[in-house]
C-alpha cells in the first residue's frame, strides 16, 4: 500500500467521515446529491493529500472542500434551508441529533448563523478550525458563534424570556 493511502486511511477515520457526511447532508436537497458531493470532495482530498502539512486538521480540512465543491456546483456560498438533512430531520429521521423543535429554530435564523452553528455544535469543529473552514479569524467566528447562539435562543424562547429588549431582536 502506498504511503499516501496509509496516511489517507490514518487520517480519515469514522468519525471524520460521519462529520463529512453530515455536512454533505446538510448542504444537499436529496441523498444522491449529498453522495455525489461526498465522493467528489474525497476525491479531492485524495488527489491534494500531499498538500495537508498537519494531518490532524484533516477533518476541518475536508469540510472546507466539501464546502467549495458544493460552491463551485450550486455557485451558491450560503447554507440552504431546504436540504436533505432538513427533511430528514422534519421527517423525524435518526441521522439528527437535533430535537425537531431546535431544528425548526435553526431554520429560522440566517444561513450564515446556521452553518456556524452547525460546524460548531453538529461537527464538533473547534473555533480555529470552524474559522479556518469559513475563512474568519477564530477570534471573529467565537464573536459570530455567540450572535448566532443569542439568535437561537431568542428564536426557541422568545427575547422577553433571554432578557433582551425587543429593540434589540429587531437589528
Amino acid at each position: 500500500m502506498p504511503a499516501t493511502e496509509e496516511m489517507f486511511d490514518r487520517v480519515l477515520t469514522p468519525r471524520v467521515y460521519r462529520r463529512a457526511w453530515n455536512y454533505a447532508c446538510r448542504l444537499s436537497a436529496t441523498r444522491e446529491d449529498a453522495e455525489d458531493l461526498l465522493q467528489e470532495a474525497l476525491a479531492r482530498a485524495w488527489r491534494g493529500l500531499g498538500r495537508l502539512r498537519d494531518p490532524e486538521r484533516f477533518g476541518a480540512w475536508l469540510i472546507t472542500i466539501i464546502r467549495n465543491c458544493f460552491v463551485s456546483v450550486t455557485g451558491k456560498r450560503e447554507l440552504p434551508l431546504d436540504s436533505y438533512w432538513h427533511q430528514v430531520v422534519q421527517a423525524g429521521g435518526t441521522e439528527s441529533p437535533l430535537s425537531e423543535e431546535v431544528a425548526a429554530a435553526l431554520s429560522r435564523l440566517p444561513a450564515t448563523q446556521r452553518e456556524l452553528l452547525s460546524l460548531y455544535y453538529l461537527d464538533g469543529l473547534s473555533l480555529k478550525e470552524t474559522g479556518w473552514v469559513l475563512g474568519i479569524q477564530p477570534q471573529v467566528a467565537g464573536q459570530r458563534l455567540y450572535r448566532a447562539r443569542q439568535a437561537l435562543r431568542r428564536v426557541l424562547v422568545g427575547p422577553q424570556r433571554v432578557g433582551v429588549s425587543a429593540q434589540e431582536c429587531k437589528r
